[in-house]
């Protein structure tokens, strides 16, 4: 049954898009439950010399409870992955609908050519100064290349 929901899904979109949305989602799943899982881990490291005041060994018990963390950490990810990719909307974007008729048959010589006003002609910028085109970048990382 999900198996052939996952099917029709896939089939209602293009494959490109499809891979393409597996793997943002793979990236971001992994991202957040590997920061839980590492701030997991350092809290244990912490907490681990108690393991020493009830007679065992810190070590042992360490690599037994971060084994544990770890398999908990890939059934996460693979129950987060199996659910969130069917809950996924995919909307297509206006730029990728192709342009009406009218919009293609408009000429190109009635439109003006844009103009830089941005850069002043006569003041000189120093290299270290502020961009004047307000991008916040100095002029020699911006407009002084």
């Amino acid at each position: 049954l999900i198996r052939m929901k996952y099917i029709e899904k896939e089939m209602n979109t293009k494959p490109e898009v499809m891979r393409l949305v597996e793997k943002l989602l793979l990236l971001r799943i992994i991202d957040t439950l590997w920061i839980d899982h590492l701030t997991a881990m350092d809290y244990l490291r912490q907490s681990i010399s108690m393991q020493a005041v009830a007679q065992q060994d810190p070590l042992v018990a360490y690599r037994r409870t971060a084994s544990e963390m770890f398999e908990d950490l890939t059934a996460g990810i693979q129950q987060q992955v199996a659910t969130k990719i069917f809950h996924v909307q995919i909307a297509v974007r206006e730029a990728d609908a192709p342009l009406p008729k009218k919009a293609m048959e408009t000429p190109m010589a009635n439109v003006a050519p844009k103009t830089n006003n941005s850069l002043p002609t006569n003041n000189k910028v120093g290299r270290n100064d502020p961009c004047p085109c307000g991008s916040g970048k100095k002029y020699k990382h911006c407009h002084g290349k």
